[in-house]
């Protein structure tokens, strides 16, 4: 059941009864801020910032206040119901320096099944409808958007995460944006650390809470206990040498 909460980043529509990011929404106001907060280390205004399974765009409209109106922030997300959700947050409180793609991200643009993204579906624990099964999903890569600018990449596509990065090399190349790969999960890391590493990208393990004592509504109740929320924060050598 999706329902709008008032959030810190604004009025956001969420699903507070299946999705976990919803529930958060609800009770405090915000999910996962201490991420958003240490993305607003890296970034200044005027910034571009890509973030690839952006979902309702939980941390899109965060990236969004850190970039300011001067800033893009490209939210792309492939799940039709989450999209919704995603375009619905950005328009109605105007930012317009978000724009929403309905799309899946990988090295290739021939469109994909939706079924394919199951995983990522029952991950969100989304509620899909029979259409799931038949309907396909427009597929696009990074480098075939010919930005002319990328600071920062984040990547959420649990399993999809090299696929997303083979169809990056020019962007990463070119940009040497900071790239945050979430959920990090240790059975799939060498192959993204290998691939990291071919790009002359330096990384390291990067955890932040999911609680913030500091939420938006002030609430001390702590559903997340001591979980984190770990990724791979990749850094250009380049720029690590400096």
């Amino acid at each position: 059941q999706k329902t709008t909460q008032i959030c810190r980043y604004g009025h956001l529509l969420c699903d507070r009864t299946n999705d976990l990011v919803g529930q958060s929404m609800a009770l405090y106001g915000e999910y996962a801020q201490p991420k958003i907060d240490f993305f607003a280390k890296l970034l200044v205004p005027g910034a571009t910032a890509l973030d690839i399974g952006a979902h309702i765009g939980e941390c899109s409209v965060g990236l969004a206040h850190i970039v300011g109106e001067t800033g893009e922030v490209i939210a792309i997300e492939a799940m039709p119901d989450a999209f919704q959700c995603l375009q619905t947050n950005a328009q109605r409180n105007g930012l317009i320096q978000v724009r929403c793609i309905n799309a899946s991200v990988g090295n290739s643009t021939e469109d994909i099944p939706l079924w394919m993204l199951q995983s990522y579906a029952s991950k969100l624990a989304l509620a899909v409808s029979e259409s799931y099964w038949t309907d396909r999903v427009s597929a696009l890569t990074l480098d075939g958007l010919n930005l002319s600018r990328c600071d920062l990449l984040r990547i959420n596509l649990e399993g999809h995460e090299i696929s997303v990065l083979q169809g990056a090399v020019t962007l990463i190349k070119k940009y040497k944006p900071f790239i945050c790969i979430e959920n990090f999960r240790q059975s799939a890391s060498s192959g993204i650390i290998y691939f990291l590493q071919k790009l002359n990208y330096e990384w390291m393990v990067h955890q932040t809470p999911l609680f913030n004592a500091g939420n938006y509504a002030l609430n001390s109740e702590n559903i997340f206990a001591d979980a984190c929320s770990v990724s791979i924060l990749a850094t250009p050598k380049v720029m690590m040498d400096s």
